[in-house]
């Protein structure tokens, strides 16, 4: 396939507003994995070991999944360490961004929106 896109709802947000006078960081990343896992139609508790035990770590590879299935994983550790630095600097230095996941043979995905106002 060699164009894709699509229009979806954000499954997780998080946001800081007016500098840092409205925040919202309550996305798990707990939920997240296993929303993950569910799109790669792979094991949770797979995915969870090589989230929290490698990807959060900047480990290069983990121990149970294929290789851009962990890349995915490294992906949403960045993006989970982005959000929290731009909620502890109150959005001054940050912009909005998302983290998007999407398995095009099932159409499953997964999506993180965080937003800079």
């Amino acid at each position: 396939m060699r164009n894709f896109s699509t229009v979806t709802t954000a499954a997780y947000q998080t946001y800081t507003v007016n500098g840092g006078e409205y925040v919202q960081d309550d996305v798990s990343l707990t939920a997240v994995a296993e929303s993950l896992a569910v799109a790669f139609e792979t094991n949770t508790a797979h995915v969870l070991w090589d989230f929290f035990h490698h990807a959060v770590n900047g480990e290069s590879e983990g121990e149970f999944l294929s290789s851009s299935e962990y890349r995915v994983l490294l992906d949403l550790a960045n993006f989970a360490e982005y959000v929290r630095a731009s909620i502890r600097e109150n959005g001054f230095t940050t912009v909005t961004r998302v983290f998007s996941y999407s398995n095009l043979n099932t159409g499953k995905s997964v999506t993180w929106v965080h937003s800079v106002c």
